[in-house]
């Protein structure tokens, strides 16, 4: 699942990079191994298993690789 918007890099507030083991999402019937949420301000613009960090975003990290049992929800 990727969620984008029309907003262009000189727009953006602050960019937040948040990982985990899994995310559920809700809607799928399985969850999503490594995913990547990316927040611009208070607003996701970005969801991707395994995305990319964008440059100068800061990164939360919830325990992402092997052995870890973190889940977005």
């Amino acid at each position: 699942m990727t969620i984008t918007t029309s907003t262009t890099v000189t727009e953006r507030r602050r960019l937040t990079a948040i990982r985990a083991a899994w995310l559920f999402d809700g809607v799928s019937e399985t969850l999503m191994p490594d995913p990547t949420v990316v927040l611009d301000g208070t607003a996701i613009v970005a969801v991707e298993a395994s995305g990319p960090v964008p440059e100068g975003a800061t990164v939360v990290d919830l325990g992402c690789g092997p052995g870890h049992t973190t889940r977005l929800l």
